[in-house]
């Protein structure tokens, strides 16, 4: 998604100062609209979905290194579900 021509032009919105962090910027507002809008894009509600994700990642003994050091505080905190608001 990232050299999709509308990201680009998301991007270009963005002052020279700050284009440096728009590109998570606009990561944290396409999770949150996608987190807001789930049941128009999945048939199952967004609270099973995270449940399976955290559930798979603490099943996963080999997770890269920043993941699994922060995989279980995702869970906790419900990472993903969060973004909703």
């Amino acid at each position: 998604t990232d050299s999709h021509p509308l990201v680009g032009q998301a991007l270009s919105r963005f002052s020279l100062t700050r284009r440096r962090y728009a590109g998570i910027v606009l990561d944290v507002f396409f999770d949150h609209c996608l987190a807001r809008d789930w049941t128009l894009y999945a048939d199952q509600p967004l609270e099973h979905f995270t449940s399976q994700v955290y559930r798979v990642l603490a099943a996963e003994p080999q997770l890269p290194g920043r993941l699994a050091q922060i995989a279980p505080f995702m869970a906790a905190d419900d990472w993903l579900g969060s973004y909703r608001d």
